[in-house]
Order: structure tokens, then C-alpha cells, then sequence
């Protein structure tokens, strides 16, 4: 979506700087208690943290009203932003769901809460209506590109030049998120790992013919696994392998984990963005599915199960989008 400033993002920028000016207005200031509390429970919704963050909600519901800064576990900065701001970026539905009662009833001044619930309720469009960074070209570049650049890259070697190199160069600073976001912006572009999927799938017999394997290892682990490194931690616990299908048949999520499914003891790692170290996740290594880091790579499904859950997570959003339109001065109850 680079490039592109649509109307909705207008008024996704309008409406922050609405909630600026709102936060000078503030009916009830918070304590040094409060604020303390609040910078706890903002770190819990970045890290998915959905229990932690709902008990100093429970105690105190005025903490949804606060706003401010938060590093999340791919080492995303996000900046003046709220508990449902925070929420709604990463796309975690269970965590807007479960914050949105104590929204409701936290005592403020009100043209700020509609503010907020409609910069929320634009940024949930907006992650309806991503666009992937388009990976046909690094695909054919890899294709295109000699047994000794492939397996150097795969290697690590920098210092081998190549256009698969450069290729590589340029995928990365393409796709790596930008140091920080503020308010309810979106904290990850979910389609592009599926583009990733889609194409690692419908190359597999054209990257596996050749004479020698590492393309397809170079892709499960640079390209597959570089896109993992910017994960929400929902999005990390599922990749992790703590994904599960309901009585209904949808994919859900059955722990908020990091701890991979078939590898006890090891964890989904948080990232850094400054990724100099060239080390884990994205260099060395993705995840499969099933919840198993590995450096060898599979192909998996036409259709992945990350894209089923993302599928079905956006349902849920779009249902929370309809919520926060419709909220006006309609009164949440809290279970």
C-alpha cells in the first residue's frame, strides 16, 4: 500500500489529530497509580497478553481512556496510542472484544471515546482492504539465479554480490515495517505472507526440479521466514502451532502460547527491527505450521492454514468494525 493515500487514511489522520486535541479535555486525570498500571496493561495488549491486561481493566476500566507508547514483540514502536488503539493494530479481535466493555464504561469525556472508536473503526477497514508487496520478481529472480548465488545467499555470504542478492536487499527494506505507528494504525500487512504462501506452494515442482534444493530452502527461510518476524503476538501464538479447529470447523486460536506446539521448551522469539545480526527467524530458519522452526523447507498447503485463520479472523473484525459504527451511546456489559 506504499504510496498510496486513500481517503480513509485522510480521515484516519484527521481523526487522530481530533483525539490530540480531545486528550487536553480529559474529565478525570489519571494518578501516578494509574499511569503505572496503564503502561503495564498497554504492554499486555501488545504482547497478547488478553487475562493480564483484562484484570487492571477490571479494577480500573479509566485505563482504557489513556493513551501512550508501547514496543511490541516484533520490536514495533507504537506511539500515543490506547488499549483499543493498541488492540485494533494488531488485529487481535479476542483483545478489542474483551476491552470494549470497559471502554464503554469508563467515564470521560464522550466526543473523545467516538473519536477514538472511529480511528479504530477505520483502521479495521483499512486491514480489510490490504495489498501485498508483490513477490512474482524476487520468485523469478530465485528461479533465474545460479546454484553458487543461491547458496551463498542462502549462507548468509553479503559480500557475494548477485541480482539475487540485491534482490533479496531489496525485498527486505520493502517489506520491513517502519520503526513506529501511532494511534490504531495497522502493525502488520497480513497479505503479504499469504502472497508468500500462495506462490512458495505453486512454484514447489519448478524449484524442486532443478538440480539442487537450496531455493526452496531460501525461500522457507528469507522470505517466509522474514515475513514472520514482523508478527503480531496473536499472530505468533497460531504460527507457533496453538491454532486449533472448533466444533464448527473454524480454525481458532486455543492458547495465547508462544511455546511451539512440537518443540517443548522452545519459543516463538520476540524480533528486533534493527535485524544486523542476520541471525533466527528470517536468516536461519521459519515455521511450519505445526508449530516446528526449522531451516528445511516444506511446501504445504494450496490453501495455508495462516490464511484460513487470518480469513477468519477478519470476519470477526468486520463484525467489531459494524460494532464500533453502531456503538453511539449503546452501553457494552461486561461478562
Amino acid at each position: 500500500m506504499k504510496g498510496r493515500f486513500t481517503k480513509k487514511y485522510r480521515e484516519l489522520e484527521e481523526s487522530k489529530q481530533l483525539s490530540q486535541s480531545a486528550k487536553e479535555h480529559s474529565l478525570f486525570p489519571p494518578s501516578k497509580e494509574d499511569d503505572q498500571n496503564f503502561k503495564k496493561a498497554l504492554k499486555y495488549v501488545a504482547y497478547g497478553k488478553l487475562e493480564k491486561a483484562k484484570a487492571l481493566l477490571k479494577n480500573n476500566p479509566q485505563l482504557a481512556l489513556q493513551s501512550g507508547n508501547v514496543v511490541t514483540r516484533a520490536g514495533l514502536t507504537v506511539k500515543n496510542t490506547t488499549l483499543l488503539g493498541c488492540a485494533v493494530g494488531a488485529g487481535d479481535p479476542e483483545m478489542i472484544a474483551m476491552i470494549m466493555p470497559y471502554f464503554s464504561q469508563a467515564k470521560g469525556d464522550e466526543d473523545k471515546k467516538e473519536t477514538q472508536l472511529e480511528e479504530c473503526r477505520l483502521s479495521i477497514e483499512n486491514m480489510l482492504e490490504q495489498e501485498p508487496y508483490d513477490l512474482t520478481e524476487l520468485f523469478e529472480t530465485i528461479k533465474e539465479s545460479s546454484e553458487e548465488d543461491v547458496t551463498e545467499a542462502l549462507n548468509k555470504n553479503f559480500s557475494h554480490k548477485s541480482n539475487l542478492s540485491t534482490a533479496l536487499a531489496n525485498f527486505r527494506k520493502a517489506v520491513k515495517p517502519p520503526r513506529s505507528v501511532s494511534g490504531a494504525n495497522l502493525h502488520y500487512n497480513y497479505q503479504t505472507l499469504i502472497h508468500a504462501l500462495r506462490l512458495f506452494y505453486r512454484e514447489w515442482e519448478n524449484l524442486k526440479s532443478r538440480e539442487y534444493n537450496d531455493a526452496c530452502d531460501l525461500i522457507f527461510r528469507q522470505v517466509i521466514g522474514y515475513l514472520q518476524r514482523g508478527l503480531p503476538a496473536v499472530d505468533r501464538f497460531f504460527v507457533a502451532g496453538n491454532g486449533c479447529l472448533s466444533s464448527k470447523g473454524k480454525i481458532i486460536l486455543a492458547c495465547r502460547s508462544l511455546e511451539y506446539r512440537y518443540e517443548a521448551g522452545s519459543v516463538f522469539p520476540d524480533t528486533i527491527m534493527n535485524d544486523s545480526d542476520h541471525k533466527g527467524i528470517g536468516f536461519d530458519c521459519a515455521v511450519y505450521e505445526v508449530g516446528v522452526p526449522s531451516g528445511l523447507a516444506v511446501r504445504g498447503k494450496e490453501v495455508s492454514k495462516f490464511e484460513q485463520f487470518v480469513q477468519e479472523k477478519f470476519e470477526k473484525l468486520k463484525k467489531l468494525a459494524l460494532s464500533l459504527q453502531q456503538r453511539s451511546s449503546d452501553k457494552c456489559v461486561i461478562s
